[in-house]
């Protein structure tokens, strides 16, 4: 049996050839889920770690357990000292990571020493420590480093600046000291003297678990003789100990989260049992709090876009194999009928598969590697950068999810030959001569039952994207059905299906219009559509999930990215938005110090501008303001006046709002904006300005709150200031405005909006800092800019930049993540609508060798067979293209909405919008154009090599 299925396997070799390549292919992208998760899961951790490291200036490595006794004895705190280092090396074990350093130190506080200032005696207060290797992470300035024992019963001390100052000492002095524990008037428990003075070598050294300015501020001895000095003096017990660890967090892997917040729970969980209750400190707990929810958005995304690619990798596999079955049919009805039953038909097909799926496992890994590596250059989709390659790395749940993989391949390719198993010669000739059968899905209307889930699960989709709108709750918080997770694939395939229905209605209705009209060729081309069957409508599924597939994953991709990057645009209102430092003055004219007087709504996150003083006592001086007009790559400037909290009143009805003053000509040279976002562009909402100053445009939740229509009169109290106007026109969104705000519990909070003429408010109110927004000039990047800015003596509060925000948001691993994926599944998708386009027609044409030579026998010129082609190309696959690309955009329109419940962001500027690409489109008739092209081309000169007489002889045969 095995001799049989290698020669099997050798006769259609390349038939056996395009299978490998598929089933390598699913097994390469079913283990490039995992691996790139993995990968960018890692990277974004790594990325996360030293986010954190930025913003607290603390190394997220470090690992403590810090207990204090208080006024200890000094067995207390012996055995205090041995309990903690017990506790902390058990733990410092089970990290998956050797230490890069450990350390201990000791504290002794509530001591004091008696000093004279201005005459005065005062108790200066005195902290003892030791620190293990201290000595080699400091340099001396003066002196030296004190020695390991009392030198004539005193304690010699090393102390930096500060705490030498501090402590009202000089150096080589000797100094009594005494403890609060002490009845007072007590003698001295001992003498301290200082025989040095040190700085830190590096305060960026691992060693300083705890910020060098806590060591500053202590005398610093020998850590073994600061333990000892508890047995000659009873109340210098250090109380206070601290044992920690530095890790290098880059060695922290994926697979070791879940160990690590096994240990925090166990290390706090221990530190609670302990009589004196120690404190655990694991500096990346909070990293590792914030990541689970990072790690399951982008699950909930990588799920969504595989799943599909997935599902259409599984019909590439079923449809080969079956057209490989239908050519083999013969030869199983011949063993069949010379006694071979079905078990051992279905073994020799088995073992045909497992021939295939263990090649397979053994590529489709190292496959699936390849892929992420070249898929993790992503700087966005179908965009490549010169980055470093993903870590990915071959683990036991990768290969599990290939061997899965593998088996589900085996399964797909042995699908069909279940259907022929039984079938004898007999069997066979009889079911040539009756018609055809509907198939099984067609006769239980299968394409219904899932159009109908699909339909079902674009209503649960609403349901879920109105709560998130009313909560804020994201798909990762409210747990959403996992049906939505394959909400499109269902609905791809139904509608698919339901098209498949229909196609041969349309065809009948078509050919009868013009029966008599269609030429030889086109009259052929209808009557072997109309008696093809099933493989040509398989044919047309596969290139219809393929090709919406592929379209859903580009304008994802898009639809996503531009989301991203238009609501980034619009909370930064410009191309560079700053906050200029004004000085502020008092009622004589002098300068006041100490007072910022700048105020900055930083982020877009809310209008935290500053509000006029009510007693007049603090005035400004706008800086010249032309100044920003001749900076170097700057097109054009506006100012812009932001009030974080203004009454908004109409009648007898109030509310709260934002508050927005704009210098109208300017601002629209400047602002960003898009199109659609309101019902008039930027341009007419700034005449308006122009021509009426005293018109207010405001947001639309305002003119709900307060039941205003246009022309209304509206009151606006800032401050002791009141500025009357018109409300001229209502708008959803806004440059610089974000409707929604995430509030104190992460809920979404709304956020009213009121825009006004920039001189009229000034000339009602006292001259108060305002923004400055800019517009580069075109071609030109931020760096001239940021470089003009102190050559101009502008003294620069805060800024911001639209262009750098969106960079720091293209390089975030989640974004690199979701933009891989969508760029693989597009990518695997038009691949594989390619190779099973080409696959089905060759052997199509193949099994219809007699056919085309009775035609030629029968005069049917060269002209007309390729006529004949060309028809059946247009009818069958250009038809499957354009549903393909329309259902493709029909999904993508109804599902997309889809990722707003992925917890991405709970307070968009703009409202979420469904964009695609034209190019996308062009890309993808570009490839399908080249393929129809290629296989008319091969199909034709394989028809036309065709010789008549062997054709006859074949048919005879």
């Amino acid at each position: 049996m095995f001799r049989l299925v290698l020669r099997k396997m050798g006769s259609n070799a390349w038939k056996v050839l395009c299978l490998l390549a598929g089933a390598v292919l699913a097994v390469g992208m079913a283990c490039a889920v995992p691996l790139y998760s993995a990968g960018i899961l890692q990277r974004m951790l790594v990325r996360d770690l030293e986010a954190y490291q930025s913003a607290t200036n603390r190394y997220p490595g470090h690992l403590a357990l810090v207990g204090s006794l208080g006024y200890a004895r000094q067995d207390q705190a012996t055995a205090f000292a041995r309990t903690l280092r017990d506790t902390f090396d058990g733990l410092v074990r089970d990290m998956p990571a050797d230490p890069l350093l450990t350390g201990e130190a000791a504290w002794i506080t509530g001591l004091y020493h008696e000093i004279e200032t201005a005459g005065k005696p005062r108790m200066a207060s005195v902290t003892l420590g030791g620190m293990t290797g201290f000595g080699d992470h400091v340099v001396l300035l003066r002196g030296r480093m004190p020695a390991d024992s009392l030198v004539d019963g005193v304690l010699e001390t090393v102390a930096s600046e500060k705490a030498l100052r501090d402590s009202g000492m000089a150096l080589d002095r000797d100094y009594p000291v005494s403890s609060f524990r002490q009845p007072r008037g007590s003698p001295p428990l001992l003498s301290v003297r200082v025989v040095g003075v040190y700085a830190l070598a590096d305060g960026q050294d691992l060693f300083w678990y705890r910020s060098p300015d806590h060591v500053d501020a202590t005398l610093m001895t020998d850590p073994g003789l600061l333990d000892s000095l508890g047995d000659t003096f009873p109340p210098l017990a250090a109380g206070e100990r601290t044992i920690y660890a530095a890790f290098d967090y880059r060695d922290f892997g994926i697979r070791d989260l879940p160990a690590l917040s096994r240990l925090v729970a166990r290390g706090h969980a221990v530190a609670d049992e302990q009589d004196f209750s120690p404190r655990f400190s694991a500096a990346f707990e909070t990293v590792l709090a914030s990541y689970a929810s990072r790690e399951a958005e982008l699950s909930f995304h990588l799920l969504v876009l595989t799943v599909p690619v997935l599902l259409m990798l599984a019909f590439y596999l079923f449809m080969v194999s079956q057209l490989m079955v239908r050519g083999e049919s013969g030869v199983v009805a011949v063993l069949e009928s010379r006694g071979a039953g079905r078990p051992r038909i279905l073994g020799l097909y088995g073992i045909e598969g497992l021939l295939l799926a263990l090649p397979a496992l053994v590529a489709g890994p190292l496959a699936g590697t390849w892929m992420v590596r070249v898929i993790g250059a992503s700087g966005g989709f179908l965009e490549f950068v010169d980055r470093k390659a993903l870590p990915v790395a071959l683990d036991g749940p990768t290969l599990l999810t290939a061997a899965v993989a593998a088996c589900l391949s085996m399964a797909a390719t042995l699908l069909p030959v279940l259907s022929i198993s039984r079938t004898t010669i007999v069997l066979q000739r009889r079911e040539r001569a009756r018609p055809d059968r509907a198939p099984l899905w067609e006769r239980l209307f299968l394409d219904v039952l899932l159009l109908g889930i699909g339909l079902y699960a674009l209503y649960r989709l609403n349901a879920e994207l109105d709560a998130f709108r009313r909560t804020g709750e994201g798909g990762t918080d409210a747990q959403p059905d996992f049906l939505l997770f394959l909400a499109s694939t269902i609905f791809l395939l139904g509608s698919g299906l339901l098209f498949l229905r229909l196609y041969p209605i349309l065809l009948r209705i078509l050919y009868r219009i013009g029966r008599g009209l269609w030429g030889p060729a086109l009259y052929a081309s209808f009557h072997q559509l109309l008696h093809a069957g099933n493989p040509v409508r398989f044919l047309m599924l596969f290139l219809i999930l393929a090709l919406s597939v592929g379209l859903f994953s580009a304008n994802a991709a898009r639809t996503l990215n531009g989301n991203r990057e238009d609501n980034i645009r619009c909370r930064v209102g410009a191309d560079i938005r700053l906050q200029e430092r004004w000085t502020p003055y008092d009622a004589n004219g002098d300068p006041i110090y100490g007072i910022d007087g700048s105020g900055w709504g930083g982020g877009g996150s809310g209008f935290s501008g500053t509000s006029v003083p009510s007693d007049g006592d603090i005035r400004y001086v706008e800086p010249d303001f032309d100044r920003f007009w001749s900076l170097e790559g700057v097109d054009h400037a506006a100012r812009v006046f932001r009030a974080g909290r203004v009454t908004v009143s109409s009648g007898s009805l109030k509310a709260q709002s934002g508050l927005m003053a704009v210098d109208p000509r300017d601002f629209a040279q400047v602002a960003w904006t898009a199109p659609g976002l309101n019902p008039h562009s930027l341009t007419a909402y700034m005449n308006i300005l122009i021509r009426r100053p005293d018109a207010l445009l405001l947001s639309t939740d305002l003119r709900d709150t307060l039941g205003l229509s246009v022309g209304d009169p509206v009151e606006i109290s800032i401050g002791a200031v009141l500025l009357d106007g018109v409300a001229a026109a209502f708008v959803d969104t806004w440059p610089g405005y974000r409707p929604v705000l995430p509030g104190p519990d992460g809920r979404p909070v709304r956020q009213a909006l009121v825009v006004g003429h920039l001189e009229r408010l000034y000339s009602r109110m006292p001259m108060t800092p305002y923004e400055v927004w800019l517009k580069r000039a075109p071609g030109t990047s931020d760096k001239p800019v940021y470089d003009a800015l102190p050559a101009a003596g502008i003294a620069v509060v805060a800024i911001e930049s639209a262009n750098q925000q969106v960079a720091l948001d293209r390089n975030d691993p989640m974004n690199q993540g979701t933009n891989g994926a969508l760029t693989l599944g597009f990518l695997v998708s038009m691949m594989v609508c390619g190779v099973g386009f080409l696959i089905h027609w060759i052997l199509s044409v193949r099994g219809r060798t007699l056919q085309f030579g009775v035609y030629r026998a029968m005069g049917l010129g060269r002209r007309s067979v390729a006529a004949m082609l060309l028809w059946e190309q247009l009818l069958v696959s250009g038809t499957a293209i354009l549903a393909g690309l329309l259902l493709g955009s029909l999904a993508s329109r109804l599902y997309l909405p889809l990722f707003l419940l992925a917890g991405s962001d709970p307070a968009p500027a703009i409202p979420f919008r469904v964009l695609a690409s034209g190019a996308d489109r062009t890309r993808i008739l570009l490839v399908l154009g080249g393929l129809l092209l290629a296989c008319f081309l091969l199909l034709l000169r394989m028809v036309l090599r065709i010789r008549i007489h062997q054709a006859v002889k074949l048919g005879e045969e």
